[in-house]
């Protein structure tokens, strides 16, 4: 399904932060979480939002003890506007190397950014409110002449609300808990079940020799 977006207005376990500087990325994962209340210069605004995730194959490290290194990953919301001062406008002219015309702004698939791979600036902030440092991603690139796509070591996935009932399991409870206050959701059809209604389920991530290649696409943009 295709995610578009516009021109038009509108714990625990606490790993220590990637290193800032820039990192070979691969956007691996899309989460539609939908229309959400937020704030811009101190106002009330409301956003229809989508969670790019970007895998980090050279940050392997061990989540669980006797499993294999799996790549780190970083990810970041963005309003789907493509108006001139957005910023996700602003982040995918930086990541093709060419500004969207005003006519390619009119409407964007943001799905074509799925098994594409760039070149991340991510830097370290410390939250206001915990003290705690987190990941926040600048900016990103095309990668480098010369320089190959890396492999996708794991499963790359987009949620949205027509494929919600077969994927909610792979969104994390704090997201659903924010796509659950959005009328997509209410409007989909769909209730996320309860931990009561749940079976538990292992979830694996793709194996490397079958993982797909990103790709390059025309004029040598990467979309």
């Amino acid at each position: 399904m295709a995610i578009l977006a516009t021109n038009e207005g509108s714990g625990q376990n606490r790993m220590e932060p990637i290193e800032s500087g820039t990192h070979i990325a691969t956007c691996v994962q899309m989460v539609h979480i939908g229309t959400v209340e937020d704030e811009f210069d101190g106002k009330p605004v409301k956003g229809n939002k989508v969670r790019l995730t970007f895998e980090l194959p050279n940050e392997l490290v061990t989540f669980k003890e006797g499993e294999p290194e799996q790549p780190r990953f970083i990810s970041k919301e963005f309003t789907l506007s493509l108006n001139e001062k957005a910023t996700l406008r602003k982040f995918l002219d930086s990541w093709r190397g060419v500004a969207f015309t005003e006519d390619e702004a009119k409407s964007f698939d943001v799905t074509k950014l799925l098994g594409v791979s760039c070149m991340l600036s991510i830097t370290i902030k410390k939250s206001k409110k915990s003290g705690n440092s987190y990941n926040d991603i600048l900016s990103a690139s095309k990668l480098m002449k010369g320089t190959e796509a890396p492999a996708i070591l794991t499963e790359v996935f987009e949620v949205n609300y027509q494929n919600i009932s077969e994927n909610f399991d792979k969104v994390p409870d704090w997201i659903r808990e924010k796509m659950a206050l959005t009328p997509e959701y209410a409007n989909c059809g769909f209730v996320f079940p309860t931990e009561d209604e749940t079976t538990p389920e292992t979830k694996e991530t793709a194996k490397v020799e079958d993982a797909p290649q990103a790709e390059g696409t025309k004029k040598d943009l990467p979309f």
